[in-house]
């Protein structure tokens, strides 16, 4: 129990250090890594409403949690994922490395 209420609490912090920005077209979400195609630039991720597929923006700011940088290609399976886009291909991602659990969204 103790360890599900930290690890909500970690990928929560995760989610509040993705900055705003135009919040009429701003995309957010979250999920846990199932695959990666760094041919197109997709990631593949389960998320509390299922299966979905995010675009990556070429230059796209990915982070991990230690504030890192990323690529897509240091992105795996088991990793969760909080991104943000503006009308397409998400533009910022924060990476927790192999993580266990997906968050609720409430």
């Amino acid at each position: 129990m103790m360890r599900t209420v930290l690890g909500l609490i970690a990928f929560s912090v995760l989610m509040l250090s993705i900055a705003p920005g135009a919040y009429a077209q701003e995309r957010i979400g979250v999920g846990l890594v199932t695959a990666v195609d760094v041919a197109t630039s997709t990631l593949t991720l389960e998320t509390s409403r299922g299966s979905q597929r995010v675009f990556v923006a070429p230059t796209a700011a990915i982070r991990d949690d230690h504030d890192r940088a990323l690529t897509l290609r240091d992105i795996n399976p088991g990793d969760a994922v909080a991104y943000q886009g503006v009308s397409g291909p998400a533009t910022s991602l924060r990476i927790a490395r192999q993580f266990w659990a997906i968050p609720s969204e409430s």
